[in-house]
């Protein structure tokens, strides 16, 4: 039962080991902007348990009573325990930067003041203001984001375009992940054994889903997706005009995507029209599960067992790394099976660490899967993952482990017999040379990127060719 004390009752704990000097002062000013809503605990002698902080900023403020809480039913042993699991556990909390955002956001919007939050002027200036690239507005006029090397997932125009896609599309790609064991590429942030989370289910990101399948795929292609988990991939690729055909181990992802389509299918006539699909199947052989010829290849695979979607004894995600990697590769050449000739496969991976902490080398393990499935190994794009509240961690991260806070994803692109039309990320030069009739690779390159009028100069491959400034 909670009851009014005096705070000249109140016996702070001597052998508290939490420093809180520097939480005092944000702690007074939540209790004067939000009132005293969090009692201190104390024993049967009035000696705080938990709530030193609230009970020194309480005194700052002048307070001559508080609410307590008397644990008088706690053995000496475990008050020193709890007082201890108390402070621990508040270590072990994330926050999930693109929701923090958000609600920062809408209180910015409402003219709240954000230094009540208790985050520093500075803090909330580095959540509000990533690190971003000019965009030049006739490139993300076409390409939605300019068709470079590395896409910044944290700025506010794609943090705006981002929430809008969700809002609209209501997408949650966790649906029936719950239960899962999981932690994503957006809680792992550092701490975990891969860096980069939402939460503790997967969400990918709708517009990075949306630029893949502008770059890489047309209207009305047939779009293969393996590793499919929810429903985004598919949203994504339905209201893009492509027919989209995803597989997932587990029927209840598979029927809480099915669930989505059937709720939002009239948000958006293409969606409607294309009906994206999701089939019950094992993974690693998607040319049994959902034969067929397809245009277009996108998938996220598990990382390893870093997140483990069910306890069904075929799922992937439930092998150690040694048995996950051979059959990951069998998925990949099975993939191969699959795609038309000039037809692009886009697996979106991140590194993710060994329980001693070293890499496992997921990436380079994903190319070579690749290439000795028969790709080409065609570009690779370095997806920035916003960095929400590792500028908090990143000095104790680095400090305590070396190592360094991971704010991307590998975006690696593949091609099964392609056409010699590039894309050149804009770090590097363009050399294009023709044999034959130039304009007819004047008219392919001018296929490539429709809208973007593309001159090509003949150069016979016998010459040496002018050269060009970057």
């Amino acid at each position: 039962m909670m009851n009014l004390t005096p705070i000249s009752d109140i016996k702070p704990y001597p052998g508290n080991p939490r420093v809180n000097d520097k939480a005092i002062g944000p702690v007074a000013a939540s209790i004067k902007e939000f009132g005293f809503q969090q009692p201190i605990v104390v024993d049967k002698d009035n000696v705080i348990i938990v709530g030193h902080t609230r009970y020194e900023a309480a005194k700052t403020l002048g307070l001559t009573e508080v609410p307590v809480i008397v644990a008088d039913k706690l053995s000496p042993e475990q008050v020193q325990a709890y007082r201890l699991a108390d402070n621990r556990t508040n270590q072990n909390s994330e926050w999930d930067p693109d929701l923090l955002l958000s609600e920062l956001t809408d209180l910015k919007d409402a003219n709240f003041d954000l230094t009540k939050t208790a985050f520093t002027p500075q803090e909330i200036h580095d959540i509000f203001n990533e690190p971003t690239v000019g965009t030049p507005d006739s490139l993300a006029a076409t390409f939605i984001v300019p068709p470079f090397s590395v896409l910044h997932g944290g700025n506010p125009t794609w943090l705006a375009r981002k929430k809008a896609w969700t809002t609209s599309l209501s997408l949650r790609s966790g649906e029936s992940r719950e239960g899962a064991v999981c932690m994503s590429p957006a809680v792992q942030a550092g701490n975990l054994r891969m860096e980069g989370n939402t939460g503790g289910v997967s969400i990918f990101d709708p517009v990075l889903a949306e630029v893949l399948i502008s770059w890489f795929s047309a209207p009305g292609d047939k779009v293969i997706d393996n590793f499919a988990g929810g429903s985004v991939r598919g949203a994504m690729c339905g209201v893009m005009g492509r027919h989209y055909t995803g597989i997932d181990i587990r029927p209840q992802q598979v029927k809480a995507n099915e669930v989505w389509y059937t709720k939002n299918r009239h948000k958006h006539d293409l969606l409607d029209a294309t009906s994206p699909t999701w089939i019950v199947g094992d993974v690693p052989s998607p040319a049994t599960v959902a034969p067929g010829e397809y245009d277009f290849a996108l998938t996220c695979p598990p990382y390893g067992n870093l997140e483990v979607y069910s306890d069904m004894p075929d799922d992937i995600s439930t092998k150690e790394y040694v048995e996950f990697k051979e059959l990951y590769r069998r998925a990949a050449a099975e993939l191969y099976t699959l795609l038309k000739d000039n037809a692009f496969a886009v697996i979106v991976v991140g590194e993710f660490r060994t329980k001693t902490g070293e890499y496992y080398n997921f990436v380079g393990d994903t190319i070579t899967a690749y290439l000795d499935a028969g790709f080409q190994y065609y570009n690779e794009v370095i997806y920035e993952t916003p960095l929400g509240t590792l500028i908090l961690r990143a000095r104790k991260q680095m400090t305590a482990t070396r190592k360094a806070g991971k704010t991307h994803q590998n975006v690696l692109v593949f091609g099964k017999n392609l056409n010699k039309t590039l894309v050149t990320p804009s770090h590097q030069n363009v050399l294009v040379f023709s044999k034959g009739d130039v304009r007819k690779t004047n008219a392919v390159v001018r296929n490539v990127f429709t809208n973007i009028d593309i001159d090509v100069e003949e150069a016979s491959l016998s010459e040496e060719p002018d050269g060009f400034d970057n």
